[in-house]
């Protein structure tokens, strides 16, 4: 499961800003798969210390977190509850393009 959900949120991350069918894809099988509870409910921290709803997370990892000369890597990924996820956990870093 944790595996599953990085490998989408690091598709979201590394989808264009103009790839919007992309974003919508990945957002949704996550949603869909795994919360039990509205995505705007769900906890997601940042590196233990950001901390945003699923939907931000989302969209900042999509539109603003990656650029020309950076990309985001999702590290690692931690969720609260097997059944029905309520928080995320992501560990994440910059690497250079």
């Amino acid at each position: 499961v944790q595996n599953d959900i990085k490998k989408h949120l690091q598709a979201i991350a590394d989808a264009k800003v103009s790839q919007k069918s992309v974003y919508y894809e990945h957002t949704n099988y996550i949603r869909n798969k795994y919360f039990c509870i509205d995505a705007d409910q769900v906890v997601v921290v940042i590196n233990d210390e950001k901390y945003n709803d699923f939907n931000g997370y989302c969209q900042g990892l999509h539109f603003l977190e990656s650029n020309r000369k950076k990309r985001v890597s999702i590290d690692d990924v931690k969720i609260d509850d097997l059944n029905c996820v309520k928080s995320i956990h992501v560990t994440q870093s910059y690497i250079e393009k």
